[in-house]
């Protein structure tokens, strides 16, 4: 709790597997880091990101944040996509399993235009929305979208062709 209080120029927070963070200590960080650059929560940790904790930190250092990585969030659609508004100098995304629609998807492709990696492993409500994250999001490199079973295999197969510079990693189940 002191370092939450206390470390005010952190730029790469990660809180994986500590067992002693728990959703006041994520408000403090993401309320006191204004410098933030790199935000990784995940596990356990991802869970306690809440929606006063996201609108915390689109009012204090989203401008700044270029990754974020919240895989297993619990986060609804509608405050992943109010997140996903304020993060306009993204390069790296990672949701894998959380709840990620096309509503949200469309928000990266809108708002995200430095992107260069994205992640949605696992994220079984996305469909033909990554049309337009690839469209959109112009230095997008890699894109997981291993175990999205809403995405069409010709869609799949139409991005590899049109975007041969694009890392699409995919799976079959």
């Amino acid at each position: 709790m002191e370092v939450a209080k206390n470390c005010k120029r952190i730029r790469n927070l990660q809180l994986q597997e500590c067992s002693e963070v728990d959703q006041t200590v994520v408000s403090m960080f993401l309320q006191n880091c204004r410098d933030l650059r790199v935000l990784h929560l995940s596990g356990r940790r991802a869970r306690h990101l809440t929606k006063e904790s996201v609108d915390t930190l689109c009012r204090t250092a989203a401008q700044n944040i270029t990754e974020i990585r919240l895989p297993w969030c619990k986060l609804s659609t509608n405050e992943l996509a109010h997140l996903i508004s304020s993060l306009r100098n993204l390069v790296t995304l990672e949701l894998s399993y959380c709840n990620v629609d096309d509503i949200v998807v469309e928000k990266i492709a809108a708002n995200c235009p430095s992107l260069r990696s994205l992640s949605l492993h696992g994220c079984k409500q996305v469909s033909l929305s990554v049309v337009k994250v690839v469209s959109e999001c112009k230095h997008l490199s890699t894109l997981d979208l291993s175990q999205c079973s809403g995405v069409p295999s010709l869609v799949l197969q139409m991005i590899e062709t049109q975007y041969p510079h694009l890392t699409l990693v995919r799976s079959k189940y």
